[in-house]
């Protein structure tokens, strides 16, 4: 009977020191250090500055939408399973208005996708 509940006692002990362990890593360790090496680039985007000018300073985007009242580029960087998304948002006259930055976390075990920095002048 004292054998199960050491034992028992010793299961939990271990998934509370695991599940602590992974959140530590996953929610704290991941983020700051993807926000310690975002591109270079990418530091000092330039808002209000007009599409041509945003163009020049990142290069081609990798996609573009266009919605009712703005449009979106976007560029991205990275190897695989550690991706960094750049989104610059522009105002019907094509001024950059805001970006956001996020990582995309994926290997075997799970997938995150952290909000690095957002940034707006509106």
């Amino acid at each position: 009977m004292k054998k199960i509940r050491n034992w028992s006692l010793f299961l939990l002990s271990l998934v509370v020191i695991l599940g602590g362990l992974y959140a530590f890593l996953f929610d704290w360790v991941v983020p700051k250090t993807a926000s310690l090496t975002i591109p270079r680039k990418w530091q000092l985007i330039p808002l209000r500055e007009t599409k041509n000018i945003v163009q020049d300073y990142l290069g081609e985007p990798v996609s573009r939408e266009k919605t009712f009242d703005s449009t979106r580029e976007e560029w991205a960087n990275g190897s695989k399973g550690k991706m960094y998304y750049l989104h610059v948002y522009y105002s019907m006259d094509t001024i950059a208005i805001s970006y956001t930055i996020h990582y995309e976390y994926k290997n075997w075990l799970l997938a995150r996708n952290y909000l690095l920095d957002s940034v707006t002048i509106r």
